[in-house]
């Protein structure tokens, strides 16, 4: 027979049982929320702080495994706001900039993804004008048969998103055209009234004047792609180069190894290449152009087929 004072210490070791148990499972439930919050460190950037309306916006982010294990996922998309990468902008009253970008439908994926080793990081560029710019139509600027897209001038905070994890916040100020760059946009549009289907030469010689007065300013890479592109007079000429399209990316390539653009250009000059001769490729590119974009996703893209070669081998 359990006297009064055993029920009272057995009802305590009960209650002292029950509230470990609690705290154990609150630990063990707080520790993975964290856990999965701390597996992805994001980080975004821009290279300046203020822009002209016109002018790209290259955002850079970079995605890095946090955890001490190797992760799965298939990285940064190509496109943001559709699959897992999420930027969001907002202006200086709190309203959220709406994307405007191209949709693009992902097939549900096919497995895990690709290994993420402990500190491994993943990069890409986005130009912010692409993904939630207005078309210049909606501008003062009259720029028929050209992709000017256009942010309102004033003061914009940028934040990005990958599964949990949310990057740093920061700002953005656009601001109206004035001295050489009204210059550079009074040429562009003049460029586009002289500009004939059967004679575009006179504007190719507009945009090779932008890219000869202006070297730095943030459209010269755009108006160096018009002349290119408008100097291949005949329309047989521009399908042959579409057809390929290498030779225009290593001429783009060597001229603004620092572009947003840089990923696609060394995938189109290493299209249809052996696995050993795209490797040859980008290395070449990484000891050329050190500490640019360009070098940067040449390593990136090396480091990706090679795991992508043990991988397959591990299948075999």
């Amino acid at each position: 027979m359990v006297n009064g004072k055993g029920v009272e210490v057995a009802v305590k070791t009960l209650y002292a049982r029950i509230l470990t148990a609690t705290l154990v499972t609150m630990a063990v439930t707080v520790a993975d929320v964290c856990a999965g919050k701390d597996k992805w460190s994001l980080e975004i950037g821009l290279a300046k702080q203020t822009y002209t309306m016109f002018e790209p916006v290259w955002l850079d982010v970079t995605l890095t495994n946090m955890t001490s294990d190797t992760q799965w996922t298939y990285g940064l998309p190509y496109a943001p706001n559709q699959v897992r990468l999420y930027i969001d902008i907002t202006d200086s009253g709190g309203n959220e900039v709406p994307y405007t970008g191209p949709q693009f439908q992902y097939s549900p994926a096919s497995g895990p993804g690709y290994p993420f080793a402990a500190g491994e990081k993943d990069y890409g560029t986005y130009n912010l004008l692409e993904f939630f710019g207005l078309p210049s139509s909606e501008s003062s600027y009259h720029l028929p048969f050209l992709r000017f897209p256009f942010m309102p001038t004033g003061a914009y905070t940028i934040q990005a998103h990958y599964e949990d994890a949310s990057s740093n916040a920061i700002t953005l100020t656009i601001v109206q055209p004035a001295g050489e760059e009204k210059e550079i946009l009074d040429l562009i549009e003049k460029a586009t009234t002289v500009l004939r289907r059967d004679n575009s030469g006179p504007a190719a010689q507009i945009f090779r004047e932008v890219v000869d007065r202006f070297p730095n300013s943030g459209f010269a890479e755009e108006c160096y792609y018009l002349f290119k592109w408008y100097s291949l007079n005949t329309l047989e000429e521009k399908r042959a180069e579409l057809r390929d399209f290498r030779d225009f990316s290593r001429d783009m390539l060597l001229h603004y190894p620092n572009s947003g653009d840089c990923a696609g250009w060394l995938k189109t000059i290493t299209r249809d290449l052996t696995d050993a001769e795209v490797i040859d490729t980008l290395n070449k590119y990484e000891e050329r152009l050190p500490q640019t974009r360009c070098s940067r996703f040449a390593e990136q893209m090396s480091r990706e087929l090679k795991q992508k070669q043990v991988q397959e081998k591990g299948r075999e």
